[in-house]
């Protein structure tokens, strides 16, 4: 049998502003409120991954492997959810085009 693959949707909640060098911080999971696919996230739940985690972590668009657009320089989780900081490649087709969707969706925030 094979396994059947589930798609999430959560949204990035950015905390502070998109700077000109690709660079984002905010959450990619909060604690206790519903995710679009109805899923609630609980404090810890990433814990046991973070502190065992080697390598750096690729910053997914649509949280697909086959496409990265950037990396994760942190990933932690705080009493709000799990934070992210990282920082979107422009060298990477990908990433230009998620960097020039962001700059186009921070114009009209």
């Amino acid at each position: 049998m094979t396994p059947t693959l589930e798609t999430k949707f959560a949204p990035l909640t950015l905390t502070t502003p998109p700077d000109t060098n690709g660079r984002v911080e905010g959450y990619a999971a909060l604690f206790g409120e519903p995710d679009r696919g109805g899923d609630i996230v609980a404090p810890g739940a990433f814990a046991q991954t973070l502190r065992t985690r080697t390598s750096s972590v690729k910053f997914l668009w649509q949280h697909d492997p086959a496409q990265p657009i950037g990396l994760w320089d942190s990933i932690t989780e705080d009493a709000r959810g799990l934070r992210v900081r990282g920082r979107l490649l422009t060298t990477l087709k990908q990433g230009e085009e998620a960097t020039a969707l962001r700059e186009a969706a921070s114009a009209f925030a």
